[in-house]
């Protein structure tokens, strides 16, 4: 089929327009044009803690997995040593410590706890890493993470009071 005459300028910008929308309504969910959506999330952004000196307080942390399953490099790590993953929560008990990987579209929990010997208030950060290669312990049958991709991480926030006795 040949065509005859020539597209306008204001023509030409429409159908241009027309195709970006159309590749971007095709798309799958969560990606526009080819780029990809990241392996996970975490939420919130930001977790604050309050407890005495010398006992624990702890917080959940939401890990959203993209459209495809995840393993993380578990326990995730903390940047102060006032805050640990506890490995309580759902993504490291019913997945990783099951030797399983934790589905697309899936969320689960990782429990942070914050302890400390000293009056204050402290702040550092939960890094999660995308596991990319990994094997099954044989002798706990849990996924252990040999090279790590990604990460995302979440500030955290802790404040010990000195217990005042009477």
């Amino acid at each position: 089929m040949r065509f005859q005459g020539h597209w306008s300028r204001k023509a030409l910008t429409k159908l241009v327009s027309a195709v970006f929308i159309a590749a971007a309504l095709a798309a799958p969910s969560g990606t526009a044009l080819g780029v990809q959506p990241p392996a996970f999330t975490l939420t919130p952004s930001e977790v604050q803690f309050a407890a005495d000196v010398g006992s624990f307080d702890f917080e959940f942390v939401q890990v959203g997995t993209g459209p495809r399953w995840l393993v993380y490099a578990g326990p995730a790590s903390t940047t102060a040593g006032q805050f640990f993953d506890t490995q309580a929560g759902s993504c490291w008990q019913v997945y990783e410590a099951q030797g399983k990987r934790i589905p697309g579209k899936t969320t689960c929990t990782i429990q942070v706890g914050f302890s400390s010997q000293g009056a204050g208030t402290f702040t550092g950060k939960l890094v999660v890493y995308r596991c990319l290669d990994w094997h099954v312990d044989p002798t706990g049958g849990m996924l252990i993470c040999d090279v790590t991709g990604e990460s995302q991480s979440i500030d955290l926030v802790g404040t010990a009071t000195q217990v005042q006795t009477p």
